[in-house]
């Protein structure tokens, strides 16, 4: 029996018909930046940020790890705003998210922006559960929406350092990232292809209100589907997921049947008509309150 896992983080309340999140912090997200990001990305301009829980010194970090693990919790993404270089300057918190993994067991993924050897292999001696980073295939897609001088190799680069130093990778893909067009995508997967992966995650720009992008188109359900449809044809063994962010309401219903239908192995706060999908077609169903990503470690169900 084919199975699909379904995935609604604590990160958030998350509520159909036929689920409802514990709101527990069962995995929450935190930003050692704070709010604070040097790019002001148009589609984000540090409100992603926001949504997080500050802890912009290791001694922070440890102390919300130490209350999360008090209460049984499973894990914490690992984020913040970028410098100018696009860099998430995660490299002084390695020693504490040593101690946070061998001290009280949570597991740690960590969303990085462009990642040096350095970085790499300070990730590598923290132990951290996963690395998820962006892949962008379009050069004009990361000078005109990041900010950022730098170029597709730079971000194929970064994951081949990851990788080389054996950090699970969870890449991220968002689909129609140039106002709404489709611009790399194809060619990001491509990259990602190339490379051994813990599981590939793929996400749909939804404008949020307050940045240059809040009015901007997105891409439709069909330019999405034949996104995943080419990254399974790419990567058959490949655990690949729907992801959190994608525009809701007819498009998220109609987004989500095109992706069970193109193959993926799990959909994040997914539509009732999803799960209602799945269960048509026969399919193993469990749901997790962890990020997607860490669909390859057998996350806790419930």
């Amino acid at each position: 029996m084919r199975r699909i896992q379904f995935f609604a983080p604590t990160i958030k309340h998350f509520e159909i018909e036929s689920y409802k999140n514990s709101g527990e912090p069962v995995f929450i997200p935190v930003s050692i930046t704070g709010s604070s990001c040097a790019l002001s990305c148009k589609h984000c301009n540090k409100k992603l940020l926001e949504t997080m829980t500050p802890a912009t010194t290791p001694e922070r970090l440890y102390k919300i790890a130490e209350g999360l693990a008090s209460k049984g919790s499973y894990g914490m993404l690992v984020s913040g705003g970028a410098d100018r270089n696009g860099v998430v300057p995660l490299g002084k918190f390695a020693p504490v998210l040593r101690r946070i993994k061998e001290e009280f067991g949570l597991n740690v993924a960590v969303h990085t922006g462009i990642v040096t050897k350095e970085l790499a292999a300070a990730l590598s001696e923290s132990k951290i559960h996963s690395a998820m980073l962006d892949i962008i295939g379009d050069n004009d897609t990361i000078r005109e929406i990041y900010g950022l001088n730098a170029v597709v190799e730079d971000y194929e680069k970064s994951l081949e350092n990851v990788i080389g130093v054996g950090v699970p990778a969870a890449p991220h893909i968002v689909i129609g990232l140039h106002f709404g067009q489709v611009r790399g995508e194809y060619r990001a997967v491509d990259i990602a292809a190339k490379y051994p992966l813990a599981s590939l995650v793929l996400v749909a720009f939804k404008p949020i209100s307050g940045t240059e992008m809040a009015s901007s188109e997105v891409a439709s359900p069909e330019e999405i589907r034949d996104v995943i449809i080419y990254a399974r044809s790419k990567m058959p063994e490949t655990k690949i997921l729907l992801g959190c962010a994608r525009p809701g309401g007819e498009h998220q219903i109609l987004t989500d049947r095109y992706a069970i239908e193109a193959g993926v192995d799990g959909i994040a706060y997914p539509s009732e008509e999803a799960v209602g999908i799945a269960r048509e077609k026969g399919f193993e169903i469990s749901f997790s309150e962890v990020c997607c990503s860490l669909i390859f470690d057998n996350p806790p169900v419930r």
